[in-house]
């Protein structure tokens, strides 16, 4: 009596649980919206202001980060497909970052979050989320449109002020801020 029953569940031409894969979650790549340059901020522990300059250039076959550290520009490249689509947090869908669009790195925990990051302005911005910098602040780009916009600038002029490592001075504290520095030095003693 069983036997005809359990008959039904090893037909011939059923096809097995495990050759049925779940469909590919969207690339990176599939995202044209999100490619270009992004510039901004990322942490340092060899910076004054504990921030290094950071510049992100998305294309569609890679991502190139070029960091200053205070001591050098440290330059990583990933292929663009390491980058998978999370699904979206339902949690968050019902919150301000009901924009964000988020992207894991690989098996890794670094997850690249593109959603609005100044306040009244919607165009994207970038911030990458999920590495040990994460300790010591945040890692923030400017999109395109927020640099045409002349905010990164902004942004800039006020960070290199305070001494914080630039690309254009080869990763290191822009010269000025280490002559203001010395000049407070020697007067105070």
């Amino acid at each position: 009596m069983f036997s005809s029953f359990l008959s039904i569940f090893s037909r011939p031409n059923a096809v097995p649980a495990e050759s049925v894969k779940p469909p590919e979650p969207p690339k990176l790549s599939e995202f044209p919206q999100f490619h270009g340059t992004f510039r901004g901020f990322a942490p340092s522990d060899e910076s004054p202001n504990s921030l290094g300059e950071l510049e992100v250039v998305i294309t569609a076959s890679t991502i190139r980060l070029s960091h200053a550290t205070g001591l050098k520009v440290d330059i990583t490249e990933y292929p663009i497909a390491q980058f998978t689509r999370l699904a979206p947090d339902p949690i968050a869908a019902s919150s301000a970052e009901s924009d964000q669009v988020v992207f894991q790195l690989g098996e890794s925990r670094i997850q690249y979050v593109f959603g609005s990051i100044v306040e009244g302005n919607d165009a994207p911005g970038l911030s990458i989320r999920g590495a040990i910098g994460d300790l010591i602040g945040p890692t923030m780009a400017f999109g395109p449109k927020l640099i045409q916009d002349g905010i990164w600038q902004t942004a800039l002029d006020e960070l290199e002020a305070q001494g914080m490592p630039m690309l254009k001075y080869n990763g290191k504290v822009p010269p000025q801020y280490i002559e203001q520095q010395e000049k407070t030095t020697s007067m105070s003693m």
